[in-house]
């Protein structure tokens, strides 16, 4: 994921088993008019038991931090930043709940599944108008 870094923390009591956790890219989905990728799009996490099946729900919350660089933004408004993740069903990004740190450029999201996710910012329109006068 070309200018994200992507650091989860399972504090003790997410799951009951030992986890083996992987993050990719994944193909990138519509977007919402406005919304624009940060670094190169969408990625996924899932997470596995011992015995190599899926594990899908938690215990409880575990957080998400996505740390990103200047030169992953091209342009965008690091105050515009938030985390979506693709609804399957709705077929379309869900923004979720998050906290901006722009001083340390990361973005804190809590979390209590997995699926893919991305870091997606709005795209400002500036309007100027012409200077009328009397």
């Amino acid at each position: 994921m070309q200018g994200l870094t992507l650091t989860l923390d399972f504090p003790s009591g997410t799951t009951t088993e030992t986890l083996t956790v992987t993050v990719g890219v994944t193909g990138s989905h519509p977007l919402s008019t406005g919304l624009k990728y940060v670094g190169d799009g969408a990625f996924f996490v899932e997470a596995f038991g011992a015995n190599g099946q899926p594990v899908t729900s938690f215990n409880q919350p575990f957080t998400l931090t996505l740390r990103y660089s200047e030169a992953s933004l091209r342009g965008l408004d690091a105050m515009l930043l938030k985390v979506y993740f693709w609804d399957v069903t709705a077929r379309q990004w869900v923004v979720i709940p998050a906290t901006l740190d722009i001083t340390d450029n990361a973005v804190i999201v809590k979390l209590n599944h997995l699926t893919e996710f991305a870091l997606l910012a709005s795209l400002q329109h500036k309007l100027y108008l012409p200077l009328l006068q009397r």
